[in-house]
């Protein structure tokens, strides 16, 4: 899904940090160039960490400011939910959050944040957002390691999921390596998908970019 990137993290970070006090100081140049271009976007991001050195963090844009607070905000277009260590390595581009995703992170050791391609990608996501409201759990089926879970919810939090997807480790990593077709996988019963395929195909534009 064509989810906006955060910027990637130091090594050693951790999440109370990174919300806290490291992605605010990234962020700080991104408000004039959001009051000069976008002061009316109203966008809010909410990421809850799951289990141990886990919580809730949000990142909020509003009237040009772009601040993040504790707790999920209200009206938070999507909302992430994952253990504390699997989205630490989403965020660190460790691992994707889905798949075709690619291994993330905004920034990237050695590189800057680049403000105007922030403010693009949060103007067009929030237009993406509009409108949809459900969540889509995805989950890898590990075998060599532990497995892997993430939900994406959009608009207010539900208490289960609208669709859920499945797929085992070793197809997952054939679909990243462009070794397996993700049509093909679905059709051969590789990808397990159950709930509403409907809202499933509201997603489609975001997986675009």
């Amino acid at each position: 899904m064509g989810l906006m990137a955060l910027p990637t993290p130091p090594e050693g970070i951790g999440l109370k940090d990174y919300f806290e006090s490291w992605l605010p100081e990234q962020m700080a140049g991104l408000s004039p160039l959001l009051k000069e271009n976008a002061p009316e976007l109203k966008f809010a991001v909410g990421f809850r960490a799951e289990g141990e050195e886990g919580g809730d963090w949000s990142l909020k844009i509003s009237e040009g400011e772009i601040k993040t607070e504790q707790g999920i905000a209200d009206g938070a277009a999507l909302t992430m939910i994952l253990s504390a260590k699997d989205l630490m390595e989403v965020i660190s581009g460790k691992r994707p959050l889905m798949p075709g995703m690619g291994r993330r992170g905004g920034g990237g050791e050695g590189r800057e944040l680049k403000p105007e391609k922030m403010a693009k990608q949060m103007t067009k996501m929030a237009d993406n957002l509009k409108g949809i409201n459900g969540m889509i759990e995805f989950e890898i089926a590990g075998e060599e390691e532990e497995g892997f879970k993430a939900r994406i919810n959009f608009g207010p939090l539900l208490d289960e999921p609208t669709v859920s997807i499945t797929i085992a480790e070793e197809d997952f990593k054939a679909m990243q390596k462009g070794d397996l077709n993700p049509q093909a996988a679905f059709m051969g019963g590789k990808v397990k998908i159950s709930g509403d395929l409907s809202f499933l195909m509201q997603l489609a534009p975001l997986a675009m970019g």
